[in-house]
């Protein structure tokens, strides 16, 4: 284990630069320590946010017409008035979208588990605190980012879906 070296041993501040090279420090100390783990471990409560809920009516829900769904708040409601799917049927809420209405990042996950039915959050319990810890350490919060479910209802069993539950013939 290389020892310190007094700064005075160095002819300029290039010799010193590279010395630390040749022992492999690879990048620059702040002034002041930097915990990245810090926020990740305080776990808290999500904030209420586009999460099907009471929905209003839409008029393209009951029919193929989709031209009136013109953002994602539409598609939720919409989705909660599609009673002809096989899926949601067997499901107890609706996990499809959460975020804000126009996010700069949008994270897919496949189809929601067993918490996600429960609670109606696209990520819950072990996952969201993943997610969040995850994007934490990138300078981001649940709140910047939009997360969506590629199926809005949950499979049953934890199987994968099949072609009629992923393309259903409604």
């Amino acid at each position: 284990m290389p020892t310190s070296i007094p700064t005075s041993d160095f002819a300029s501040a290039a010799d010193a630069l590279a010395w630390l090279i040749a022992m492999g420090a690879d990048e620059i100390v702040r002034e002041h320590p930097l915990n990245r783990f810090e926020d990740s471990v305080r776990i808290t409560p999500p904030p209420e946010r586009h999460v099907a809920a009471a929905p209003v009516p839409v008029a393209a829900a009951a029919s193929a017409d989709t031209s009136a769904l013109n953002s994602l708040s539409d598609i939720v409601m919409a989705l909660n008035y599609l009673e002809a799917h096989p899926l949601k049927k067997s499901s107890t809420k609706l996990s499809f979208y959460e975020g804000p209405d126009r996010p700069r990042i949008l994270l897919l996950s496949d189809y929601p588990r067993k918490e996600e039915d429960r609670s109606g959050l696209v990520f819950a319990d072990k996952a969201r605190l993943l997610v969040s810890n995850m994007l934490s350490a990138i300078g981001l919060k649940l709140e910047d980012v939009g997360m969506m479910n590629l199926l809005p209802w949950r499979v049953l069993g934890g199987r994968a879906p099949n072609a009629s539950e992923v393309l259903p013939t409604l």
